[in-house]
């Protein structure tokens, strides 16, 4: 662990949903530094979802079906590295959001 005087902190991460995205890979480096972590996320795409059996999905389709996902995967993998998480969904488009996530982490 790399002391940056991080541990206990709470931090916000959005676009946390996708488990192979840029936003879960901060998360799960924060929390190895003892951070917790406030996912958001807002899901969009087509919905399908994507399994590893699903070898014929890639591009753009892989993409799509990862931005369709909760949060549940990447909170899924923060609780086995031992970190602490919780996730909340809202469009940040939408003013009223922006307290809301504040308040909620």
């Amino acid at each position: 662990m790399i002391d940056a005087k991080l541990e206990g902190r709470v931090a916000i991460v959005t676009g946390a949903n996708n488990p192979y995205g840029i936003g879960a890979g901060i998360a799960k480096a924060l929390a190895t530094q003892g951070v917790k972590i406030f996912l958001h996320y807002f899901r969009c795409g087509d919905g399908k979802q994507w399994s590893s059996g699903d070898s014929d999905m890639q591009g753009e389709a892989f993409y799509n079906a990862q931005r369709a996902k909760t949060a549940d995967e990447v909170l899924g993998e923060i609780d086995r590295i031992g970190g602490q998480a919780e996730a909340w969904e809202a469009d940040l488009s939408d003013p009223d959001s922006i307290p809301q996530l504040f308040n909620r982490a």
